[in-house]
């Protein structure tokens, strides 16, 4: 498990504190469909071309309309 704690405490003793017991991603603690896009773009910048990843983004997020194969033809890495 990963967990964060962060501490601040002020010039004048007031501290504050965050903790956040769940890693953003994880079942208790999802990530939004835009930070979701953010992150996948990021990873996927370094083995697919820049112009298909919005495209595999739209594909993903309108699965239940859209056939499974276009993800797997969009997402292969062989030119």
């Amino acid at each position: 498990r990963h967990h964060a704690r962060v501490e601040l405490i002020a010039r004048d003793g007031r501290r504050l504190v965050r903790e956040v017991l769940e890693r953003p991603g994880s079942p208790d603690n999802p990530l939004s469909p835009e930070q979701l896009a953010k992150k996948f773009s990021t990873l996927a910048a370094a083995v697919l071309p820049a112009e298909r990843i919005p495209t595999i983004i739209a594909t993903v997020a309108a699965l239940e309309e859209t056939d499974a194969r276009t993800v797997t033809g969009l997402a292969t890495t062989a030119p």
